[in-house]
């Protein structure tokens, strides 16, 4: 089964890249701007969506000092620029540059990989994340998208085991029993998908993937006018979505098939 487009992206936008907090380092003298400098003003081009220029200033600060921050921040703007190529180069030197042991490296790293369709590297690099995360610190984001490159995978034993362990560690985050629908949906099942999308839907019912994914459960079982009702909560809890006008037209094909 192919997995449609929009539902990939629904997924992935779960868990976004991350910008780690500046680290503060000894500055090395320059003649012109410090490194630090540099890098808290890459970082508020970053911030203010100024993808090229965040680029430039943290090139200008890697001629200074090579900083494995300085790297992940500039692979975070060149995979916002469509550089995915670069952003991979600079995720690369981030690691051989004091990042081997920042969860937040691979974190990035692994959802470059899962956004170009690579899953299984997705899969090694939220695991070797995994590895680093510190004791008392959270790493729901990263087992979220985990748990979907193994779907992607369908490897459904792993994505299971990955969406369970997530419900003892996040009871009130709604990303794992989505993902137990989604393995659900991805196998077929969809009477037992939209089951689990219930259940979310009933208890955190703003969470617009769920909504949608049930939607296309419904679709699936040729209950139109269900799939409606579903689509319409999607527009109504997430009126920012890009895909409005895609929801329209798929509700206008389906009312048309009640007539």
């Amino acid at each position: 089964m192919k997995i449609p487009f929009l539902l990939l992206t629904l997924i992935l936008s779960i868990g976004c890249s991350k910008t780690p907090k500046p680290d503060v380092q000894e500055v090395k003298e320059s003649k012109g701007p410090s490194v630090q400098e540099l890098f808290i003003s890459g970082n508020k081009h970053l911030e203010a969506k100024e993808w090229k220029k965040a680029i430039a200033v943290y090139k200008k600060a890697e001629n200074v000092e090579k900083r494995w921050d300085i790297y992940l921040n500039r692979g975070i703007a060149e995979i916002q620029a469509g550089d995915f190529n670069d952003a991979l180069n600079s995720f690369d030197l981030a690691l051989k540059n004091g990042g081997d042991k920042e969860p937040v490296v691979y974190f990035n790293l692994g959802n470059l990989y899962q956004e170009r369709g690579l899953y299984q590297q997705a899969v090694d690099s939220y695991r070797a994340g995994l590895v680093y995360v510190p004791a008392g610190e959270s790493s729901i984001d990263m087992i979220i998208n985990l748990g979907a490159s193994y779907v992607f995978l369908r490897q459904w034993d792993a994505a299971n085991e990955t969406y369970t362990y997530l419900q003892t560690q996040a009871p009130n985050n709604p990303a794992a029993l989505h993902g137990l629908g989604m393995v659900l949906q991805m196998q077929g099942k969809y009477l037992k998908a939209i089951e689990k999308y219930d259940q979310v839907t009933n208890a955190f019912p703003k969470f617009a993937m769920s909504h949608y994914t049930k939607a296309q459960c419904f679709a699936a079982k040729k209950k139109y006018k269900e799939a409606i009702t579903s689509y319409q909560a999607y527009k109504r809890v997430f009126p920012d979505s890009k895909y409005l006008a895609r929801v329209d037209a798929i509700i206008k094909k389906y009312e048309s098939k009640l007539k």
